[in-house]
């Protein structure tokens, strides 16, 4: 059992590096909550990260390439017939990454988590885009997980709520990240939130 929050939360507002891509759903929304959210009583502050997170999706995406290729070695070179094309190409790309790369992406990531860890001692949690826009038409279009691997990367536990529609009529949410093993926490924040911004 979640307990409730005791008093509104104190939110940071975090665009993240990728804002630029965000589309029009999605800042609509986030504007949304934003107002939504600061009406119920939420403390609510932009929160800026450093020059160091605009680099941590391409180490996280090194760092995926150069352990798949490991942790896949056997099926890539005894079973490769067996896989598909695009899963091939990535092991094959994972197994160029130099070694000096791969150590070099770990750091940043480490740089960053530390980094990341100070903001939630003056915040409760998060709030961020979940999606560039509205969700993908049909079950064969890919998923949009730019908004969501930076917190990946970062060990720190996510959860999107829904609630609203774009322009299309499909799902758009927001986002919000919650610190380091403090998962119990967010949920509470979320529950807080869900119910202030569903009534909109």
């Amino acid at each position: 059992m979640i307990a409730p929050l005791d008093s509104p939360p104190r939110i940071g507002v975090c665009r993240s590096p990728h804002w630029a891509k965000a589309e029009t759903s999605t800042v609509t929304v986030l504007d949304r909550s934003i107002a939504m959210l600061e009406k119920s009583g939420a403390a609510l502050e932009d929160v800026e990260l450093s020059a160091n997170f605009d680099a941590v999706l391409d180490a996280q995406w090194t760092i995926l390439l150069f352990e798949s290729a490991r942790v896949l070695s056997h099926e890539r070179t005894r079973h490769r017939d067996l896989l598909s094309e695009r899963l091939v190409e990535l092991l094959d790309q994972g197994m160029a990454v130099p070694y000096a790369d791969y150590v070099a992406a770990l750091d940043l990531a480490r740089r960053c988590r530390a980094e990341i860890g100070p903001v939630f001692e003056r915040y409760d949690a998060l709030l961020t885009p979940s999606a560039a826009g509205e969700a993908p038409v049909g079950i064969q279009t890919p998923s949009d997980l730019l908004f969501q691997r930076l917190w990946t990367i970062l060990h720190l536990p996510c959860l999107t709520l829904p609630g609203f529609t774009g322009e299309a009529g499909l799902p758009v949410g927001v986002q919000l990240v919650g610190g380091n093993g403090d998962d119990a926490g967010l949920l509470r924040v979320a529950r807080w939130v869900e119910a202030r911004i569903s009534k909109g």
